[in-house]
């Protein structure tokens, strides 16, 4: 007799119990986490974001949480039944309702960001800081006794040295010289470099970061290509990110109750009128408020 064995990773997934009482289909939909989950033999699942990674070869029923040779992304939303061999959407269009901005819009959002930052902090073990408008928000309600790390162009053009200079912070410099696979982007390699210095140097493996706060706010509403070099670079590691930007409740309300337009300036009401001026570039190349001077910064995420 062969054992199949149950999975799963990231926030809040469906529990092999669930899914024997309720069904695969039912306990996707009924839960509101980013979660990957597969039983050999049986069925695969995977969240509506694609924060927690999951890779597959379907001709050969393979299923892995790290990328390798062969393997290809299983799709955001969607559940696998092996036996049958079919896949299925599982993820509902949420945000294809009728759109109201309420006039306490930033306040509620607030609420729902503190509250996801501290589910997310509960589950990472350190903080990925970036220059990024998404660890700036993070970083205001995360606490401070949190291990952060961040990587940043050669020494001399490190963002914010200041707010880094603690003892529970790390950076991490990438020039053209360091070593890393040729085939990444230059979107790629920073976080691959990053990733490699955590799992060989740290007891670290999981990590809170400020990951789609931009395309969050924009009218764009499919992020999901944004974050995968992200993931995919972290989960050659075996290491998993948290964004609390793609926690449920949170992204729900932004889709559903505040028009695209509106986003923006939300944005900056969060950020503030100082943080504003100060990373007004990265929501210009995102969500197309008028940029103060451009800074000579790295790539954001």
């Amino acid at each position: 007799m062969v054992t199949s064995f149950f999975f799963s990773k990231g926030e809040d997934a469906p529990t092999e119990d669930d899914i024997e009482y309720f069904g695969l289909y039912e306990s996707c939909v009924n839960t509101s986490g980013n979660f990957s989950l597969f039983k050999e033999g049986e069925y695969a699942a995977k969240g509506r974001v694609g924060t927690s990674p999951l890779y597959w070869n379907r001709a050969d029923r393979i299923f892995s949480f790290i990328p390798g040779d062969g393997l290809v992304d299983f799709p955001d939303g969607h559940l696998y039944n092996v036996k049958q061999d079919r896949l299925v959407c599982w993820d509902p269009v949420y945000f294809d309702k009728p759109l109201n901005t309420h006039h306490d819009s930033t306040n509620r959002i607030t609420k729902l960001f503190k509250d996801a930052v501290r589910r997310c902090e509960l589950k990472s073990d350190a903080f990925l800081m970036s220059a990024g408008c998404g660890s700036r928000l993070v970083d205001q309600f995360i606490d401070e006794s949190k291990w952060a790390y961040t990587v940043a162009f050669s020494p001399g053009t490190c963002f914010d040295v200041e707010n880094f200079a603690r003892d529970n912070r790390s950076i991490v410099f990438f020039d053209d010289t360091t070593k890393y696979p040729r085939e990444l982007d230059l979107d790629e390699a920073p976080m691959y470099v990053l990733a490699r210095y955590l799992k060989n140097t740290t007891s670290h493996r999981k990590f809170i970061c400020g990951l789609g706060c931009t395309e969050l706010f924009s009218d764009t509403q499919d992020f999901r290509p944004y974050v995968k070099h992200v993931v995919d670079q972290f989960a050659k590691f075996g290491l998993e990110v948290y964004s609390p930007f793609f926690d449920y409740p949170l992204m729900e309300y932004v889709l559903d109750m505040t028009n695209p337009e509106d986003r923006p300036n939300i944005l900056q009401t969060l950020l503030g009128e100082e943080d504003y001026f100060e990373y007004g570039h990265e929501i210009h190349e995102t969500v197309g408020v008028k940029p103060p001077a451009k800074k000579n910064w790295w790539r954001y995420w």
